[in-house]
């Protein structure tokens, strides 16, 4: 007896093609709840709406958790140089020098003429490994009376490898007759 042929099913997606496109749909949601974490984290400052959804990128790459929403006061945009330099300092004091050097630029734009912000900013380039972008603020630091400048100056100028550029600014720092002058005077050689 003939064996009655059956239709072959119509050709649907393979298994593999359904795995794509369910990745692909995974890797969308992924993007879109990162996108308000990228957004704050470039303001250093969450939006009302973001904040209770989103957290630093910092916090959520080491497995974090949320930071508490900041203090009201905090809540505003920062929009004065003090401003942007509390910011530059809380992050320096928590070792993210790349966020301080931004908060710095921002208070450096609205105040060139400080030297106190222009050191800060030049010790943040420089800590966090921009040491040629360091040396004009620190430069201007120095120039307004900023001593410290002068040592930092001879730090960045040796991790370009300029010795020589190093040690005249060490020897301004030291003219100032700083209490760390051993130490520095043994960056010079001079023990």
């Amino acid at each position: 007896a003939p064996v009655p042929k059956v239709a072959a099913p119509a050709p649907g997606p393979s298994d593999d093609d359904k795995h794509r496109a369910q990745m692909k749909a995974l890797q969308a949601q992924s993007d879109a709840a990162r996108a308000p974490v990228a957004a704050a984290a470039d303001d250093h400052l969450l939006t009302p709406v973001d904040r209770g959804a989103a957290m630093p990128v910092d916090r959520a790459v080491k497995g974090g958790t949320p930071a508490p929403a900041p203090a009201p006061a905090a809540q505003a945009k920062a929009s004065s140089a003090s401003d942007h330099e509390s910011v530059g300092d809380d992050a320096g004091r928590s070792g993210d020098w790349g966020t301080a050097a931004m908060a710095y630029k921002k208070a450096t734009a609205m105040d060139a003429r400080s030297a106190r912000l222009q050191l800060k900013l030049g010790e943040a380039l420089l800590k966090s490994g921009d040491s040629n972008g360091a040396m004009s603020p620190l430069g201007q630091a120095g120039a307004g009376g900023q001593v410290r400048a002068w040592k930092l100056l001879g730090d960045a100028a040796r991790q370009q490898g300029d010795a020589a550029g190093a040690n005249s600014y060490y020897q301004k720092y030291l003219a100032t007759k700083p209490s760390d002058a051993a130490a520095v005077r043994a960056l010079l050689g001079g023990g």
